[in-house]
């Protein structure tokens, strides 16, 4: 579970591994699942830069994706994405 206070947020990045050695270990991360706890007060939104979408978190909701490409197992850059800073209050 991650929390962000305000100010926080998360860089742009994809959740796929990219490191080919790492992932013949472990496998990589096939999707990633974000539900979202409660209302954030302002800011905390989940961008998607690429595919130019922004997702408001609202509490009892989910957001889904894959992250590897259904036809060659690689890694989808345009799941690439961020959370924005928490202006006010916090998200769970």
């Amino acid at each position: 579970i991650l929390s962000y206070g305000v100010g926080g947020h998360f860089s742009p990045h994809c959740d796929y591994i990219r490191n080919k050695r790492i992932e013949a270990k472990t496998g990589n991360i096939l999707a990633t699942l974000i539900i979202y706890l409660n209302e954030v007060e302002n800011g905390g939104a989940t961008v998607f830069p690429i595919v130019k979408t922004r997702v408001k978190p609202v509490k009892g909701s989910a957001l889904f994706w894959y992250n590897l490409n259904p036809d060659n197992g690689e890694g989808n850059p345009t799941t690439l994405h961020a959370s924005c800073p928490i202006l006010s209050g916090s998200k769970w």
